[in-house]
């Protein structure tokens, strides 16, 4: 996933929001993934078959917040 901010602007990391349902993996994917300005970089592994749908949401520096839905199925 990229972050694509403004020209003025620039994205700020701490307001990274990820959500499964209710859950919040944010920290989770903070350790298993490579989290920089530009985006979101790795795999996902270790998930059950099926279908996964991941909410996004991050903020930049002029407090504009952007949000996204991703929509994935895992196959065997």
């Amino acid at each position: 996933m990229r972050f694509m901010p403004s020209d003025d602007a620039t994205i700020a990391l701490d307001t990274l929001k990820i959500k499964y349902g209710w859950f919040d993996l944010t920290e989770k994917v903070l350790q298993r993934m490579i989290v920089t300005a530009s985006g979101i970089e790795g795999q996902i592994d270790a998930v059950k078959p099926g279908k996964y749908k991941l909410k996004f949401s991050i903020s930049d520096d002029k407090q504009r917040t952007g949000r996204t839905t991703m929509t994935f199925r895992v196959v065997k």
